[in-house]
């Protein structure tokens, strides 16, 4: 469920730039709670990654919060500091949706 869904009824109706601000948004939250699930895994804290990354304990809450813009260096050093990699995939949810509703896929 996204913030759409809980906030709006479905048949909403949402301008190209409301449409574009709440991808902008999801992708914000599904990066940041990755990133914040991974450290939890790790046993890590944001002040050991801050150390890690060589940056101050503010600025790592500052991009997990959203509130600063994360760079793809910037997820790139995190992951490297957490020892992982990034992988990122483009999905087309209007595609799986037609093929869906006309038994395609």
């Amino acid at each position: 469920m996204n913030a759409r869904n809980m906030c709006y009824s479905e048949d909403k109706e949402f301008s190209n730039t409301e449409d574009k601000a709440f991808a902008r948004s999801e992708l914000v939250y599904n990066v940041t709670e990755d990133i914040l699930l991974a450290l939890e895994d790790k046993d890590m804290d944001k002040k050991e990654l801050a150390q890690k990354l060589g940056k101050s304990a503010s600025f790592v809450t500052q991009v997990l919060s959203g509130s600063r813009n994360m760079t793809l260096n910037t997820l790139s050093d995190i992951a490297y500091s957490m020892g992982a990699e990034v992988s990122i995939s483009l999905n087309y949810p209007e595609k799986e949706q037609i093929e869906s509703d006309y038994n395609l896929a």
